[in-house]
């Protein structure tokens, strides 16, 4: 009779905690669609196995620290790790780095790259004691009434959680980038039309390129969600100016290399249009037989040695112009083709020297060795492929 009991209060058992165990739910019934979809989805994983995770991953390692895309666990596993880890420590202090000398800068720019690579991401604080100013370590009697509604360090230790609240919170990646690019493709299909209504021209001012990225920085601006729900505009918070002289600071950084690379290009491409070099190539070799061959073999030349697309393409245009005849490219259809065929050689090898090639290698995270061996490879494989169906094209054409 005991056993029996025991077989049905076993079976009994699991019957009902089956339910309990799948019918796990979020404490906070407010929370955010991406806390609940991330809840959820690692109950899913549960049983299928174990998600290792690295602290500080992408910042440091074996010999190595701060190495775009680098990760000991990637080199020895051949894949990221599924969660990351980050530290908080000194945030509070507007320290720019933290208690494991990580750069909050960079530690921004590693979270969200994570985050768009899918991974898991775990922050932790170890925040300095308010009462003594000690380390996190220190446990003086008192600190935790210290900072309690009426305690001495209340305020204080509010004033660190803002601090904290405000770094998560400007971890989302706002789209106010989407806008200037609408207002630039819009201006650029304005320019077909001939009408000069004023809309027309609203819109076409508007769509410079200078005026829509700076109201693209004014909307990111603005964007700034509220840390306070007492603060007068809700959905705005004021920019405090440690903060505001980082952002600016960081981006100059970024933009001065990729400024003084296309300044140097376009200043190549001058001198070589200066040279009076498609003259001398008309003199010497034989471009009847190259025909759409030497656009891009010219453009591919020039984006290689100076690494601006636009900077080949405009001086290879200047070079090739008064060549169309003896190219064979002297009519409407050629003059086409002979522009697809420049566009095809302005797409060949995308290395060091290109702006572009550092523009993806920072905002991705990878380092040199990657970039070279995937992104200046496919931009070969780009460039030929776009060659081969302009040949394709000028067959047709000429079929």
């Amino acid at each position: 009779m005991k056993k029996t009991f025991s077989v049905l209060f076993i079976v009994g058992f699991f019957i009902l905690s089956g339910p309990c165990v799948n019918a796990q739910k979020l404490v906070d019934p407010l929370a955010s669609k991406e806390t609940k979809n991330l809840f959820f989805n690692l109950m899913k994983l549960k049983n299928k196995g174990i998600m290792f995770g690295h602290q500080d991953d992408l910042a440091y390692g074996v010999g190595w620290k701060y190495v775009p895309g680098k990760s000991d666990v990637k080199e020895v596993t051949g894949d990221y790790p599924a969660v990351y880890g980050f530290e908080l420590g000194r945030l509070e202090l507007d320290h720019k780095v933290n208690i494991d000398s990580v750069p909050f800068d960079s530690m921004r720019n590693y979270i969200r790259t994570i985050y768009k690579r899918g991974g898991v991401i775990t922050l932790s604080w170890h925040l300095n004691n308010p009462l003594t100013g000690k380390t996190a370590w220190d446990s003086a009697p008192g600190t935790v009434a210290s900072i309690l509604p009426g305690g001495e360090k209340n305020d204080l230790y509010k004033s660190w959680l803002d601090k904290v609240a405000d770094f998560i919170t400007n971890l989302k990646d706002e789209n106010s980038v989407l806008i200037p690019v609408i207002l630039i493709a819009f201006r650029s299909f304005l320019s077909i039309e001939s009408s000069g209504s004023g809309w027309r021209s609203l819109f076409f001012t508007l769509g410079d390129p200078v005026v829509a990225l700076v109201i693209g920085i004014l909307l990111a601006f603005a964007a700034k969600p509220s840390l306070k729900k007492t603060e007068p505009f809700a959905g705005k918070s004021t920019w405090r100016k440690a903060e505001l002289s980082s952002l600016l600071q960081d981006s100059a950084e970024k933009a001065g290399g990729i400024l003084v690379i296309i300044g140097a290009g376009g200043a190549f491409g001058a001198v070589l249009a200066a040279t009076h070099l498609g003259e001398q190539m008309s003199a010497s070799m034989p471009l009847g037989r190259l025909g759409i061959f030497f656009p891009f073999l010219l453009t591919f030349v020039l984006k290689t040695a100076q690494g601006s697309s636009t900077v080949a393409i405009i001086t290879a245009a200047s070079i090739i112009h008064p060549l169309l005849p003896a190219l064979g490219l002297n009519t409407a259809n050629g003059q086409l083709l002979c522009v697809l065929s420049m566009g095809a050689g302005s797409m060949m090898i995308s290395h060091a020297n290109d702006a572009y090639f550092w523009v993806v290698a920072k905002f991705s995270g990878l380092d040199m060795r990657t970039m070279l061996r995937v992104y200046t490879v496919g931009s070969v494989i780009m460039g030929l492929v776009s060659l081969l169906m302009v040949f394709i094209l000028k067959l047709t054409v000429d079929g």
